[in-house]
């Protein structure tokens, strides 16, 4: 019995194990999944919510970036090499998060301007990859100017926070809507695309990894050999967004405008509702409509007028 024991506890915590749970993207996609739920049905009414999916959206994010980055062994601000290990990514992504979450609690305006301007950041970057606006293709000078990815992800998030600084001030809620609606798409569009593709693609193709790969820069000088030794040209190995990037993308941004109008559309009509039950319970000598000679006069009933 000891021995059955012992070797059944060694399955489940030997660290092998414990890393392939950890580093499988399929653990990863399936919480952007449920994070992307949560931000679309209860982001906009509970901001509480919002902020702890933005800190653990942020914290996935930056594990992708460090876990691409580690898996081409590309230096960490060119000059840092990164060990191997999946507690890199781990390590990396708590600390993000923990970062926003502490940002959050303490200055939630400032947490939501930020918020807001990395999506605006993911937007630019998602619109190049739309319409293969690639630095490499169009400058023609060697694969660091990849880099201008980068360069206009950093020049749109200058101007994103000097714009969200305004808009938080006076739409905080319109805001909240709107880093809820794009977060929470995205998260769930990935979620979704991956395990669609999963049992018939032995790469599957997600947004999220895409967006990830594309800011880590893990791509640069290598767009010509994965071309050359991939004729479909998948978005997950190339560097052009083919025809199932583009539909990642154009679904991303459809499906963000529809859950807005879908969000004021349900305002429009709780506002339509409630003004029309405030008009029927409003009394008759509050009326406009009504001339003020033909308004009843109020009378008590049951009073001695004498």
């Amino acid at each position: 019995m000891n021995e059955t024991n012992s070797s059944s506890t060694e399955a489940w915590l030997t660290l092998e194990k414990l890393e392939d749970f950890v580093g499988d993207p399929g653990v990863v996609h399936a919480a952007a999944l449920l994070l992307g739920l949560a931000a679309i049905l209860f982001g906009r009414r509970f901001p509480q919510l919002l902020a702890a999916v933005a800190a653990t959206s942020l914290g996935l994010w930056v594990a992708l970036l460090v876990q691409n980055r580690q898996h081409f062994d590309e230096p960490a601000f060119g000059i840092v090499k990164l060990p191997h290990g999946v507690w890199l990514p781990v390590v990396a992504g708590m600390l993000a998060a923990i970062c926003a979450a502490a940002l959050t609690y303490f200055t939630w305006r400032a947490a939501l301007v930020l918020l807001t301007a990395g999506i605006i950041v993911l937007v630019a970057v998602a619109t190049c990859r739309l319409f293969d606006v690639s630095p490499e293709r169009i400058f023609r000078m060697g694969a660091s100017l990849l880099s201008a990815y980068r360069i206009v992800g950093a020049v749109v998030l200058i101007l994103a926070i000097f714009t969200s600084v305004l808009l938080v001030r006076r739409f905080n809620e319109h805001m909240v809507s709107f880093a809820s609606a794009n977060l929470g798409t995205l998260l769930l569009l990935s979620g979704i695309s991956y395990f669609a593709q999963r049992n018939g693609t032995d790469a599957p193709f997600s947004l999220l990894d895409d967006l990830a790969r594309i800011m880590s820069e893990v791509r640069g000088g290598r767009c010509k050999l994965w071309e050359a030794g991939d004729q479909e040209n998948s978005g997950l190995r190339g560097c052009d967004c083919n025809e199932q990037c583009r539909v990642e993308i154009i679904a991303w941004m459809a499906s963000s405008i529809t859950v807005l109008t879908g969000r004021y559309m349900i305002w429009r009509f709780n506002r339509d509702n409630k003004k029309k039950d405030e008009d029927e319970r409003a009394p008759l000598a509050d009326n406009p409509e009504i001339p003020t000679s033909e308004a009843p006069e109020p009378a008590l009933i049951g009073k001695n007028r004498a």
